[in-house]
This record gives structure tokens, C-alpha cells and sequence, in this order.
């Protein structure tokens, strides 16, 4: 599963919220990441609009956290805050209603609800952040792990489609 909420630009500069559950190695393997791509790397930003949400959730299941690969993250990356929950399940029973992974899962998307509806209108910048949200899009759709397998098992074609009308649409809207 993966999911990627964006929050209309109009709100002004919001997080973006992105999660994964993952099975791999024919369901011997699994992955969990949840985390509000920030829309900004200044510091300032994560700890006024991300770390008062997350902080709380984020050290109640401390155990459970383990350090992303930065194959794919990258050493410093840019859509990823340092409130990135990242895990791996030993199972899938790790990952049902009522685990806790459930609950880190439940709790993030809670508090982004939380967030939005405390966020206010600010049309004058509107644009701004949707280019922002464009260059998310372009920067997962040139290091997403899943486009590559969609190639193989669906064709180049199909998949750049995909990519571009499902996954990651602001990659086209930057073409235009």
C-alpha cells in the first residue's frame, strides 16, 4: 500500500503525508513508513509545523523505529522529515488492526486531520506550494523503487504513464 495525501495548496505551506506498507521477498519481508514531507528543509519549519504533531507519537513506539535505507532516502532528503516513522515488521500479524504499527498509522493520519483542520487559507502563495508539490512528485518519480518493477511487468509505456496520471501527476503538470 501507498498513499500520498496533498493538501490543497491554498492552505498555504503544508506537509505532504505519505505512507507505505510493503511486502517484499514473497511476503517474507515487510517494510512501514509514514512521515509529512515538509515543505520546507528549513528547520524552523519542521519543528513549527511537523514535530508538535509527531514527537509525542514518534517516542511512545520508539522501539519499534529502524533507520531507512539511504539508498532510496538519500543521506539528507529533502522530502523527509525527521519525523519519519520507519520500520520492519517481523510479520504480518505486525501489521494488523490493533498492533502497534496499527496505532503509529492511526496516530500520524489523526494528527495530519488535526493539522488541516487547524490550517488557515492563504490564496496568495497558492502557486508557490503547488510547485513544491510538483517537485515531490518529481523527486519520487525518479527514485521510486516500484517504477522500475512496474516497467518489467507492465511495459516502459504503460508505466510512465502511470507514473505521471497516478502516482506522481505533478511531473506532467511541470511538462506542460
Amino acid at each position: 500500500m501507498n498513499a500520498a495525501l496533498y493538501p490543497s495548496p491554498d492552505l498555504g505551506d503544508l506537509p505532504i503525508l505519505g505512507a507505505d506498507v510493503l511486502s517484499l521477498a514473497g511476503g517474507r519481508r515487510f517494510l512501514f513508513g509514514i512521515d509529512w514531507a515538509p515543505a520546507s528543509q528549513e528547520p524552523a519549519y519542521h519543528a513549527e509545523r511537523i514535530a508538535p504533531f509527531l514527537t509525542e507519537v514518534k517516542r511512545k513506539y520508539a522501539h519499534l523505529l529502524v533507520e531507512p535505507s539511504a539508498r532510496f532516502y538519500g543521506e539528507q532528503p529533502e522530502f523527509f522529515s525527521k519525523s519519519i516513522f520507519f520500520s520492519r515488521p517481523n510479520g504480518i500479524d505486525d501489521l494488523q488492526k490493533g498492533s502497534e504499527l496499527w496505532s503509529v498509522f492511526e496516530a500520524y493520519c489523526a494528527q495530519y486531520a488535526s493539522m488541516l483542520q487547524a490550517a488557515t487559507t492563504s490564496d496568495d502563495e497558492a502557486l508557490k506550494h503547488r510547485l513544491r508539490q510538483d517537485a515531490y512528485d518529481r523527486w519520487h518519480a525518479e527514485r521510486d523503487p516500484a517504477i522500475p518493477v512496474f516497467r518489467k511487468l507492465f511495459g516502459a509505456e504503460w508505466a510512465h504513464r502511470f507514473t505521471e496520471q497516478v502516482l506522481f501527476p505533478g511531473v506532467a503538470s511541470v511538462r506542460q
